[in-house]
């Protein structure tokens, strides 16, 4: 579909208010394609015409969302399967450019990508979620993650649906056995449902691959939604 009229895409911009995260690419944003775009770039005349060139590019991904979800840009209807959603090359308020991956999955950091396990498994000892990377690792640091609630300092927590009050966590471990896997050890696994959406947090500067460089410059997400946890079915 080609010719499509940025006035009709600034006009759902101008609709913007304040909302919680609700997936990967961030609030705020329109998907054109294969390309997103912070909301604030389409009053940048700097990008109007790049928004306007991946507008008539776009082979019927037309989307927003500013704040309470994905929606059509033109018919307004909400979008809850992303599926089909390819591999957006995303550009900030800042004019960054970032990677998502596919299915509006994780982002894409300098080549990294990761796929956090949606099962709980138990390894003996402790309940965990493993992580896999598509590269080794040296191991990661005891702050691997940053702490989602800010009420129990010294404590890193995952958010399950928007609760970090309930799913504290053991220092992450990793074996040179391993090396591409870390293990986010649960505490409370019990009190994470089947069918949660849980998300945390890698903080920049803390996955060092086996070379000792960083491999991760800035903070990156993780969102999975458990589909098993073993520690309720006992």
């Amino acid at each position: 579909m080609k010719a499509k009229r940025i006035a009709s895409i600034v006009s759902m911009a101008m609709l913007l208010m304040g909302g919680a995260a609700y997936a990967q690419i961030p609030d705020h944003s329109i998907l054109l394609g294969e390309k997103g775009y912070a909301v604030e770039l389409l009053f940048d005349d700097e990008y109007t015409a790049q928004i306007q060139e991946s507008a008539n590019d776009a082979s019927g991904y037309l989307y927003y969302n500013l704040g309470a979800g994905w929606k059509d840009i033109f018919t307004g209807e909400d979008i809850a399967d992303f599926d089909s959603w390819p591999q957006v090359e995303y550009t900030d308020a800042e004019g960054t450019v970032k990677w998502y991956d596919s299915k509006n999955g994780n982002p894409i950091a300098g080549g990294l990508t990761f796929e956090v396990g949606s099962e709980i498994m138990w390894d003996g000892q402790d309940y965990y979620l493993p992580v896999t990377f598509n590269v080794d690792l040296a191991g990661p640091d005891t702050t691997l993650l940053e702490d989602l609630d800010p009420e129990t300092e010294g404590y890193q927590h995952l958010s399950v649906d928007g609760d970090t009050s309930i799913a504290d966590i053991f220092v992450p471990e990793w074996s040179a056995e391993k090396p591409e896997e870390i293990r986010i050890m649960l505490k409370h696994p019990e009190a994470i449902p089947v069918g949660a959406e849980i998300s945390f947090t890698f903080k920049s500067g803390e996955l060092v691959g086996v070379d000792e460089s960083t491999i991760l410059d800035g903070n990156l997400q993780a969102v999975q939604t458990i589909t098993y946890n073993e520690a309720l079915e006992e």
